[in-house]
């Protein structure tokens, strides 16, 4: 079996709910709400849905690399769509 093919099946046998939760402000109402990305395998891509009218995001699998670091490109590129947004703005824990 290919690394991709392991990496794939390694995602599906995860157990974990497989979602990224952002805590976001509406910069134009200025109230707190919820943005999820819900994380799923489509082919040779590891995809992020948003909740919201944000871009969704792709990685593509690549075998040289482990399923942690695929997340964490997905976890940056997710934060960096709600980043450029005109109408979100994360709320980070001091």
């Amino acid at each position: 079996m290919s690394k991709v093919k392991d990496l794939i099946e390694e995602f599906k046998a995860c157990q974990l709910i497989k979602i990224f939760e952002f805590e976001v402000m509406d910069i134009k109402t200025n109230e707190k709400e919820w943005i999820t990305f819900n994380i799923d395998q489509n082919c040779n891509y590891l995809t992020a849905d948003p909740s919201e009218d944000i871009k969704r995001e792709v990685v593509r699998w690549d075998g040289d690399f482990s399923l942690d670091s695929h997340l964490e490109a997905l976890h940056e590129q997710c934060t960096s769509s709600i980043d450029e947004s005109d109408d979100w703005e994360i709320i980070y824990e001091n």
